[in-house]
């Protein structure tokens, strides 16, 4: 069976156009985009063309702001997407989470902090899937994939 690699995020090669634009943005447009100096007022165009682009290409329609939020990385995300769901959901008495086997420290973390202050987040529960479900999940996946979209190379 052909290995399925779930972390390519974190390790995958960067390519050649965003080495050189990164390279670009570091040597030659250094201010700090909150700033309202001329290197600032610079650093911010470019980051909101950034992600204009980056909405655009995802068929996100012209205007819509906080639809896009840059994190230094990975844990920060992660924290902003788990606890800024489960406080939104807070509101509503329904904050149930699923959490996969292999997930990420900042997510097993993250929720295992939730569990310790249930007095705050009465309603809060969280469901973990074994490794053997999600890995049956994988699977089936995989087969509904290939039948349907490659049924010349079905398992």
């Amino acid at each position: 069976m052909a290995e399925i690699y779930f972390d390519n995020s974190a390790t995958t090669k960067m390519s050649q156009g965003a080495k050189k634009k990164m390279t670009e943005v570091i040597e030659e447009h250094y201010g700090n985009p909150s700033s309202l100096h001329a290197r600032g007022v610079d650093a911010e165009y470019i980051k909101e063309e950034a992600r204009r682009i980056i909405l655009s290409s995802l068929g996100v329609k012209r205007g819509v702001r906080g639809e896009l939020v840059f994190t230094s990385g990975g844990t920060e995300a992660n924290n902003m997407a788990i606890l800024g769901t489960v406080n939104a959901k807070a509101r509503k008495g329904n904050e149930k989470i699923l959490v996969s086997a292999g997930e990420h420290s900042s997510v097993e973390e993250t929720v295992a902090m939730l569990e310790g202050i249930k007095h705050y987040y009465e309603e809060f529960h969280s469901i973990w899937i074994p490794q053997e479900l999600l890995l049956k999940a994988v699977v089936l996946s995989e087969r509904y994939i290939t039948d349907r979209y490659l049924p010349d190379k079905a398992i």
